[in-house]
């Protein structure tokens, strides 16, 4: 029996065990899964339009988009036909504006016009006057700095007063700018009057030569003989000479100005005083003359500039005359009297000092060790004192 019986069982465990068989193909089937196979890849690497944005293809959903579609061109286009509108607008405003202006400039051209043709006719009868003088609106002449002569305040308003009364007999002259209008050379004074009196025009001659270099030295040339040109101008005015010439010398000066030369030589010396002496003179400059100004770069070169300095100042503030002021600079410096030692007393108490006393003039000065020593002192003091003052008052009386 059981022989038998394990016989069976190894014949079973032997037997192999077959897979089930797959279900047949048909050759349809197995094209459409070759067909098919990659499809999910070629979908991820290849996605498709989302349905929203897909355009429609049947006919009731190409119509609504034709209408989106016409509704935004109609937007486009009343935006567009708006902002043509706004420009035509602005090209009509910037067309007045241009005409307004050329309007305007056509005036100002006329009026250019006029004016030079009132100048020319101005200009020929000067010419045929043989005066040669013209009436010039005062909007166009300019004034020129360094070429002003300085007047006193009481001379400004004396030639102020004379011209509110009386007709200008001399005129100014002037020089012709490149742009028309005009440089004065001579007549600043009589330029800023008339400038006062609120007067639109002013006499005047005009120089055609229009060599630039020549302004200030003719300026200064047309002021050179008045009598109320003081030095320190003349100075200024052949200063400037040199500054536009540097090699010219005192001689040549002295040859185009018509001045001898040592009389250039004395002006120039306003170049050797300290700057703040020049300055002083500059506020006023009639108080000192070129003669008193030698003596006073005498001073300087001696080394006294200081003395100098302080000389000019009491000549401008009208404390010393220019003979008193050359006294004053020339004057040696005063020596401080020696000082006189101070007497002094030291009163000991054994090795230690008491009391110092010191004398000085009128002065006594007692210096104790200690408050309370000074404070006891006073008191016998105070009656040493009092003796002494009934004494002197007793000596009085008997005089």
């Amino acid at each position: 029996m059981t022989s038998k019986k394990s016989s069976t069982n190894t014949s079973t465990t032997s037997k192999e065990v077959k897979a089930p068989m797959a279900p047949k193909q048909s050759k349809l089937a197995a094209r459409l899964l070759g067909l098919t196979n990659h499809l999910g890849d070629n979908v991820k690497a290849n996605p498709g339009t989302p349905i929203a944005q897909q355009r429609a293809v049947t006919m009731p959903g190409q119509m609504g988009a034709f209408r989106l579609d016409a509704q935004r061109y109609a937007e486009q286009i009343e935006a567009l036909t708006k902002k043509a509108e706004e420009d035509r607008a602005n090209a009509h405003t910037y067309a007045q504006q241009v005409e307004e202006l050329q309007q305007q400039l056509r005036l100002v051209e006329q009026e250019t016009a006029d004016e030079i043709e009132s100048l020319k006719a101005q200009l020929d009868e000067a010419a045929v006057s043989n005066t040669g003088r013209m009436e010039v609106p005062l909007g166009r002449i300019h004034k020129v700095p360094g070429r002003q002569r300085m007047l006193t305040a009481q001379q400004y308003t004396e030639l102020r007063e004379n011209l509110r009364n009386n007709k200008l007999i001399t005129p100014i002259t002037l020089r012709l700018r490149p742009d028309g209008d005009y440089d004065i050379i001579s007549g600043h004074n009589r330029f800023d009057i008339f400038e006062e009196l609120d007067r639109s025009t002013i006499g005047a001659v005009v120089d055609m030569d229009t060599e630039e270099s020549d302004g200030d030295t003719d300026a200064f040339f047309a002021n050179l003989f008045q009598p109320d040109l003081t030095d320190y101008e003349k100075y200024l005015g052949f200063k400037k000479m040199q500054e536009k010439q540097p090699t010219i010398t005192p001689s040549e000066m002295a040859a185009v100005s018509g001045l001898s030369r040592p009389t250039v030589t004395l002006l120039m010396m306003f170049d050797e005083l300290p700057a703040a002496a020049l300055e002083l003179v500059q506020s006023a400059p009639q108080t000192i003359g070129m003669t008193a100004v030698k003596h006073l770069v005498g001073q300087v070169r001696a080394g006294t500039g200081e003395r100098v300095v302080e000389a000019i100042k009491k000549i401008v503030r009208g404390e010393l005359t220019q003979d008193q002021a050359i006294k004053l600079a020339s004057k040696p410096a005063t020596q401080a009297p020696p000082a006189v030692p101070i007497p002094s007393i030291k009163i000991k108490a054994g090795k230690a000092t008491y009391c110092d006393v010191r004398r000085a003039q009128k002065v006594l000065r007692l210096e104790f060790q200690s408050d309370s020593e000074a404070e006891a002192i006073m008191d016998e003091l105070k009656q040493l004192l009092d003796k002494r003052a009934q004494a002197q008052k007793a000596k009085n009386s008997l005089d």
